[in-house]
């Protein structure tokens, strides 16, 4: 049904644009990995490339354990990793995928994700309902866009108590090694999804001084927890603008890739949150000032209160241990 044109050839979902290449063809392999500074991958690490992150890469290659016999991202790792030959041995390697993404995390292939069962927990954990009657909101309790809704890998957007909160964050946990887990892209957006402030709003009943504020207690998780704290460009100053209905869901596309409000450009109809830029520079430097919220290890649950919706863990290192606690009531 996404077939734009007719075409000879097989394409990605259709699209003519983008033809399916074979992974296992070894003119393919040549063009992008297996032929030394001839090939895409290590050529442009050798110019100073530090990692490489695939767009929908298990379509490439469904991970070790849904197809061991095809090897593509084992080769691709070796052969950027190759300092004989491309001059670094430690190039990061990062997939995206929406669900789990365990088939590719064993040691031989990816070093990471976009984390978005991360980003689904965290809104869901920051939901305080969304405004009955309107669009994609069912019930007061249940919000959907193209990204998050009941078919898709990380389903619609609901209240997550602490506990319930507990019980995800060590799901995604349990399914990954401790060295994917701690270094998962932790992001609150990306090209692909509608903007944070936006989503923020809609999931507390239609308020933007909420979603502000609902930001900022983002932060003061991922900031604190383990991986990586992600921001899209312009979540630091609270970019925020609206989805576009298309007749069935809200889409992200073409808001999401707004242009920066730089302060030395005009025609912006809309102004950075400094506010928001300066608790993100805090949270930033927070992180960096302590060892156990750099790489320490994650204390699920130290405090599960439902009733009180308080939820708290601690970072522990060999000699450091940071407590966090989370309030999420009035």
């Amino acid at each position: 049904c996404n077939n734009d044109t007719p075409t000879t050839y097989e394409a990605w979902y259709g699209y003519s644009s983008l033809p399916k290449l074979q992974a296992n063809s070894s003119a393919v392999r040549n063009l992008i990995w297996s032929n030394g500074l001839n090939s895409v991958g290590p050529y442009w690490v050798s110019q100073g490339a530090n990692g490489w992150r695939f767009d929908v890469g298990g379509d490439v290659d469904p991970g070790r354990t849904a197809n061991p016999a095809n090897d593509y991202w084992e080769g691709f790792r070796a052969a950027v990793r190759n300092s004989a030959v491309t001059g670094q041995s430690d190039v990061m390697m990062l997939g995206e995928e929406w669900g789990d993404a365990s088939a590719w995390l064993l040691g031989n292939e990816w070093d990471s994700v976009m984390n978005y069962r991360f980003r689904a927990a965290v809104l869901s954990w920051l939901f305080t309902g969304c405004a009955t009657g309107t669009i994609g909101c069912t019930g007061g309790t249940q919000f959907e866009d193209n990204d998050a809704n009941i078919g898709s890998a990380t389903c619609a957007l609901g209240y997550l108590s602490p506990s319930g909160f507990n019980t995800v964050l060590r799901s995604i946990q349990e399914d990954y090694p401790p060295q994917a887990f701690n270094a998962m892209m932790n992001l609150e957006g990306s090209h692909d999804t509608n903007r944070v402030r936006y989503l923020l709003k809609k999931i507390n009943n239609d308020s933007d001084a909420a979603a502000v504020q609902r930001l900022k207690e983002w932060w003061l998780f991922a900031f604190t927890y383990a991986g990586a704290p992600t921001l899209y460009y312009g979540d630091e100053v609270a970019l925020s603008h609206d989805a576009v209905w298309d007749g069935t869901r809200w889409q992200d596309d073409p808001y999401n890739r707004a242009p920066y409000p730089w302060p030395d450009e005009s025609g912006a109809s809309y102004s950075p949150v400094t506010d928001t830029l300066q608790f993100a520079r805090k949270m930033s430097s927070i992180r960096w000032s302590y060892r156990a919220l750099q790489d320490g290890a994650v204390q699920h649950g130290l405090i599960i209160d439902d009733a009180n919706q308080l939820y708290g863990f601690a970072r522990t290192t060999g000699s450091q241990t940071a407590l966090i606690a989370l309030n999420r009531s009035g």
